[in-house]
């Protein structure tokens, strides 16, 4: 069963099912512990039903609490999909990628090429509570540690959107068609031109880091 935790295309549950072999309709099944009857059709009938009604609560609970809250996180955002890079630093403290994919198959019903089936998100607001926003930890003061650097941004900004814009006139940026991002000959092009370059100067973290403040 292909498994694609980015964002895809949305659909009903049924018409995902649908789109499934035969196999994985008995593993679905199997894992809910329903029998699964002979004909595909009444296979995908059989698991609509227990996701439907108050049948849909205790597949709910069959959930493992990581995954409730992924699914808590997908059908209250705004497009209803799941990112699994923003969940996965959201919940940093409590994330085990082994937990995480327990019970894939019932998982599976829930999120499914990264979205929500277009017929569950209005069911499961009902009784799936609002995931916590997240919060940025903050301290009043900076450690004192001789190896932090304090960078002072604000007048270098203006330096290095000036610098910027040079470029762009100059028709020396340029942004792939795929990511929309700017390519590695862009990033190089705007690094030089930095007021006081990357946030560091080694060789070898430029590396294994890549550029920050080009890049961004």
């Amino acid at each position: 069963m292909r498994h694609n935790m980015g964002f895809g295309d949305r659909l009903p549950l049924q018409l995902r099912l649908e789109l499934q072999t035969v196999n994985t309709l008995n593993d679905i099944s199997s894992a809910l512990g329903i029998r699964s009857p002979a004909r595909k059709a009444d296979k995908i009938k059989v698991i609509m039903g227990a996701m439907s009604g108050d049948n849909l609560i205790i597949t709910w609970n069959r959930l493992n609490e990581l995954q409730k809250q992924a699914v808590a996180e997908a059908i209250y955002s705004s497009n209803e999909c799941f990112n699994f890079e923003q969940f996965r630093a959201k919940y940093k403290e409590s994330f085990d990628r082994e937990t995480f994919t327990e019970n894939s198959k019932i998982f599976y019903l829930f999120i499914n090429s990264g979205s929500v089936p277009t017929d569950l998100a209005d069911k499961l607001r009902k009784f799936v509570p609002k995931p916590k926003p997240f919060v940025l930890k903050t301290i009043e003061s900076l450690p004192d540690d001789p190896e932090l650097i304090v960078s002072n941004s604000s007048l270098p900004a203006i330096y290095n959107l000036k610098g910027l814009l040079h470029l762009i006139d100059a028709g020396k940026l340029k942004v792939s068609s795929t990511t929309g991002k700017a390519t590695s000959s862009s990033i190089k092009a705007i690094s030089k031109v930095l007021y006081d370059g990357d946030l560091y100067s080694s060789t070898d973290a430029e590396e294994e880091i890549g550029p920050i403040r080009s890049f961004a």
